[in-house]
């Protein structure tokens, strides 16, 4: 051990053992009253330095947040105060900390306070830490896996940095977590094994990530457990939100179909009077200029192009519907509707589709669909006054096809409207 350690030693004692034969002065503190018998940081920090073990004179939390302050360039903090004090208690006016009654820290929120370079492990030795807040800064390179000892973490924003790596894969201790937002990163991977609190009273805006799309990786963040997803246009969505099951309304549009189509052949069984009806009516209502006349005739040629044309117009259907479906892994017509903004935490919807627009353009549409829909209603209803058999038959096939792409048209067009219109224009721009 050198001579000036040895120096530096004897030197701190004799003022510690002089300080407790004469009248001490607290330090001024809104929260503690402190004996002010703390080592200078920087002799704290020396590897040499026997008393550096002692807690009472070289708080441990001190030098954590010291090595946590270098890290991030503190000298270039916009607000620094107390920081890397030789003599003050880091729960003595430290900016942003904040300690128990026990001087163990508990709080440390830095948000929107210029921090750059990089995270310091040493910040995952501060175990009783319930809120770090970090948010709008420009701290870069990786989260510590360190952190994922923060086991009594109750609010974690590290969200609008400069954040890049893969996340660490450590963080299924933190099950106290209400709040975890890590969007507006560079993030990559898998955030996996971090489940934050579903009674959460943040709602969708307890966990936020980078994993929506378009993403500025070519496979975006991806995060299974996350409440809401971003995308690199700074627009969010959450993640149970929208339809993901194409067959589900596939299922709906048919379930309705059938049902309405049983309701008609219903109220003609109940109504209708035994009037013949004549096959020339039957090809007047279907649609002299319809392709769906072809059913009425006995050509099989003409039977081959309404199977064509039929499958040709619920193949546009699908094609709709996977383009509104909201899924996070691949490019859609889906249109994210909410903001996280910087210095918020809760995120909220930008997108407002009025009501009255939804009524106009469902109007605009049924308007197109009335003669396809009233045919159909028509054919199923007289179908039982058309005296040959086979034309009986066929007038009800040609019913319920038209009613039956009628009504799927018109729920594609509700889902669609529903996932690729944010306002009152693009509802009545998409009827």
């Amino acid at each position: 051990m050198s001579m000036s350690y040895i120096l530096l030693e004897f030197l701190f004692r004799v003022l510690i053992t002089l300080r407790s034969h004469s009248q001490t002065v607290p330090l001024p503190s809104r929260r503690f009253n402190f004996n002010n018998q703390l080592a200078p940081l920087s002799l704290c920090q020396m590897e040499n330095f026997k008393l550096s073990e002692q807690k009472s004179g070289c708080p441990p939390e001190r030098n954590y947040l010291n090595d946590f302050y270098i890290a991030t360039r503190g000298t270039e903090w916009s607000n620094n105060t107390g920081w890397n004090s030789e003599t003050k208690h880091h729960c003595d006016g430290w900016f942003g900390i904040q300690c128990n009654d026990k001087q163990e820290v508990t709080e440390i929120d830095l948000n929107n306070n210029g921090l750059s370079g990089q995270l310091s492990p040493s910040i995952g030795k501060l175990l009783l830490l319930e809120l770090l807040h970090l948010n709008d800064n420009e701290i870069k390179n990786g989260v510590p896996k360190e952190m994922g000892d923060l086991v009594n973490l109750i609010s974690l924003k590290l969200n609008h940095n400069s954040l890049s790596e893969n996340f660490p894969s450590n963080f299924e201790r933190l099950d106290k977590l209400h709040l975890f937002q890590i969007h507006g990163n560079l993030l990559i991977g898998t955030i996996q094994n971090v489940a934050v609190n579903k009674d959460s009273s943040f709602n969708e805006s307890s966990f936020v990530s980078d994993c929506g799309y378009p993403s500025l990786f070519t496979t975006p963040l991806v995060c299974k457990d996350c409440t809401m997803c971003c995308n690199m246009d700074n627009v969010c969505n959450p993640t149970e939100y929208g339809f993901t099951s194409v067959p589900l309304v596939i299922g709906i549009a048919f379930a309705t179909s059938s049902v309405f189509c049983l309701l008609v052949a219903g109220l003609s069984f109940l109504l209708r009077e035994g009037n013949t009806v004549r096959i020339e009516e039957v090809s007047q209502k279907t649609g002299n200029q319809s392709v769906y006349v072809f059913i009425i005739g006995d050509k099989v040629k003409g039977w081959v192009v309404v199977a064509v044309v039929t499958i040709f117009q619920m193949s546009i259907l699908l094609i709709l519907l996977n383009a509104a479906k909201f899924d996070l892994s691949y490019l859609s017509d889906y249109l994210y509707e909410w903001k996280c903004p910087v210095n918020a935490t809760a995120c909220t919807v930008f997108g407002v589709k009025a009501t009255i627009s939804w009524g106009l353009g469902l109007t605009i549409f049924l308007v197109q669909l009335a003669p396809d829909i009233c045919g159909g209603c028509w054919l199923l209803f007289h179908a039982p006054g058309v005296q040959s058999t086979s034309k009986k038959l066929r007038s009800r096939i040609s019913g319920f096809t038209l009613l039956t792409i009628s009504i799927s048209s018109l729920v594609v067009t509700y889902f669609y409207n529903e996932a690729a219109s944010r306002g009152p224009s693009e509802v009545l721009m998409n009827a």
